[in-house]
């Protein structure tokens, strides 16, 4: 098989240029871009441990990045997915944004 042409291999580097992200973590951020982070997480959650979240966030901490965590115990993956967890959730998360820009909660609506 012919090797790739210098053409060929400095538009390959070229693309691989354009297409990584300047920044790949929160921790590779300028403090003042670093975004805020919650993490709610289920200890029976069978695809990603929540003893991952756990490692990140701590991460994040040490690298003074503003992150939350919440475990629930004995929850799934997706668990909030169904009600009542998911207007559960969407509170939880309202009230962390809420937090970090000063915002007003948004009035309830009538069920």
């Amino acid at each position: 098989m012919p090797s790739p042409s210098t053409e060929q291999s400095s538009l390959a580097a070229t693309r691989a240029v354009i297409c990584k992200p300047t920044f790949s973590t929160p921790t590779e951020l300028p403090s003042d871009l670093r975004p805020a982070i919650v993490f709610l997480h289920g200890t029976e959650d069978r695809c990603v441990s929540h003893g991952q979240s756990l490692a990140f966030h701590q991460r994040l901490h040490e690298h003074s990045v503003d992150s939350e965590i919440e475990i629930y115990e004995g929850t799934p993956h997706a668990w909030f997915n169904r009600e009542p967890d998911r207007t559960t959730t969407y509170e939880r998360i309202e009230a962390f944004i809420h937090s970090r820009f000063a915002l007003e909660p948004a009035p309830r609506r009538a069920a």
